[in-house]
């Protein structure tokens, strides 16, 4: 079985505060600290209760899910989205968080986190965070947070103490491995592709070097795509996503488009181009079927894009799940 989609930046319009700490058709990235089931109406006040709750989404996931969130932030950090009854908003006098990270010649500290790189997670006290990433393959560095009760967020990727942020929240806690390698000079290393991902790479390049028809109008041939390892990020773990969680769409279960997930594994917003997914067994028929689908057909050609990242992961009733995303940058 085969199926496709895609999706593309459109305009997006500016968000509507009206004065107000609350507001509709807009978002926040990434730093979840928990969600409950509520009406759209309390989801500021259950924010406003819950210990290190700085600012919130509402999304009608499962009839409605508070999602709340962490870090400090402002309005101007919100994003704005193409869902009406998707709302987001800031609690007042929210805690600052230090200026900088005491590391003090450790490879943990407190009150930090890493974007974006989830490889795994469980319910274990903060103390026992860094074994256990230790203990787990292709764990690099690692956050603990009180979600759930204490849960250790694994994450993957080349890292150093250096990509820490700071949060405000006084329980937070982030690490790395110090036999971790460093981060390769370029992002095109094979070395971050599957074998899958790496020959659906070769043959969207192969594409590009021929001009041809999508649907009605011609393109060109267009120049190489460079490999981009944080938009392959972004890719499997939306595959993965779609795999884990049963559905086939652009849009993430939590209300996140896109540009949402490629800014969470570290790709600049605003370089964002476009999306293809797709449900296939191999790359040749996963390729062509983009190439026979003329909206697929205009992504993989756009001269505008400059990278890609694709990401696949085997199961579900097509065989595999796909993504392709591109960048400008």
């Amino acid at each position: 079985m085969t199926i496709n989609s895609l999706t593309s930046v459109n305009a997006r319009s500016i968000i509507n505060w009206d004065g107000k700490d609350w507001a509709m058709s807009c978002n926040f990235n990434g730093n979840d600290l928990s969600n409950i089931q509520i009406a759209g109406e309390l989801c500021g006040g259950k924010c406003h209760e819950t210990s290190g709750c700085t600012h919130f989404t509402w999304t009608n996931y499962n009839g409605g899910t508070c999602w709340m969130k962490t870090g400090t932030v402002s309005q101007s950090d919100a994003f704005p989205t193409d869902d009406p009854t998707m709302a987001c908003g800031v609690m007042i006098n929210q805690p600052q968080p230090p200026s900088t990270i005491n590391w003090d010649g450790k490879d943990w500290a407190m009150s930090c986190d890493f974007n974006g790189n989830d490889l795994s997670n469980i319910q274990i006290a903060g103390e026992l965070c860094g074994g256990q990433c230790h203990e787990t393959s292709e764990c690099t560095h690692f956050t603990w947070t009180n979600y759930n009760g204490g849960t250790c967020w694994m994450k993957t990727g080349p890292i150093s103490q250096s990509h820490a942020f700071p949060t405000s929240d006084s329980t937070m806690v982030c690490g790395v491995m110090i036999t971790e390698s460093q981060p390769p000079s370029t992002e095109d290393s094979s070395d971050h592709k599957s074998s899958f991902e790496q020959r659906a790479f070769e043959l969207t390049n192969e594409a590009r070097k021929v001009g041809r028809f999508c649907g009605d109008v011609w393109y060109p041939a267009a120049t190489e795509l460079g490999w981009n390892n944080q938009l392959a990020n972004a890719a499997r773990d939306h595959a993965k996503d779609m795999l884990d969680q049963n559905y086939f769409d652009h849009v993430s279960k939590d209300g996140r488009q896109f540009w949402d997930r490629e800014a969470n594994a570290g790709y600049s917003k605003d370089c964002a181009s476009a999306e293809n997914i797709a449900g296939n067994s191999t790359p040749e028929l996963t390729v062509d079927g983009w190439i026979k689908s003329p909206g697929h057909c205009v992504n993989i050609m756009n001269k505008d894009s400059k990278v890609i990242g694709i990401g696949q992961v085997t199961g579900g009733p097509y065989g595999s799940y796909w993504v392709q995303d591109f960048g400008r940058c």
